[in-house]
C-alpha cells in the first residue's frame, strides 16, 4: 500500500531542496529531477501550487516524459484533498463554459437584433 499524503504535507515540500508535486492524484518527489527538467527548474518551482495536473497536461508531455514521471511516484494524494481539487477544477471549468456560452448568446442576440433592425428599416423606409 502506498503512502497517502495530505495537501499540506505536499505543500511543505515546495523548494529546490525538496519538491513534491501531485498529478492526477499521485504524489511525486521530483527533487532529483529539478535541474534536468527541459523547461527549466523555474517551471517546476514557480507553479505556485503543488497540484499541477492541468499544468502537466497543458504542456503536452511526451510518452517518454510520462514514463519518467512514474519513476518518481511516492504515494497518493489524500482522497479529501483530491476530491476538493477536482471539485474546484470542475467549478472553474463550469464557470468558464458558462461565461463562453453567455458571450456566444450575447453575440448571437446582437447579430439577430441588428439584422431585424435592418429589415424593419428597409420595410419602413422602402415605402
Amino acid at each position: 500500500m502506498s503512502k497517502v499524503y495530505s495537501l499540506s504535507e505536499i505543500e511543505a515540500h515546495h523548494s529546490k531542496d525538496s519538491l513534491y508535486l501531485s498529478i492526477h492524484g499521485d504524489v511525486y518527489d521530483v527533487t532529483d529531477f529539478i535541474d534536468q527538467h527541459p523547461g527549466g527548474q523555474e517551471k517546476l518551482l514557480e507553479t505556485g501550487t503543488s497540484i499541477v495536473t492541468d499544468l502537466f497536461e497543458n504542456a503536452a508531455h511526451s510518452d517518454d516524459a510520462r514514463q519518467l514521471l512514474k519513476t518518481f511516484v511516492i504515494g497518493k494524494l489524500a482522497e479529501e484533498d483530491f476530491q476538493s481539487q477536482s471539485s474546484e477544477a470542475f467549478k472553474e471549468d463550469s464557470a468558464s463554459t458558462l461565461s463562453t456560452q453567455s458571450q456566444e448568446s450575447s453575440t448571437l442576440f446582437l447579430i439577430l437584433s441588428s439584422f431585424l433592425l435592418i429589415v424593419v428599416s428597409a420595410i419602413y423606409f422602402g415605402r
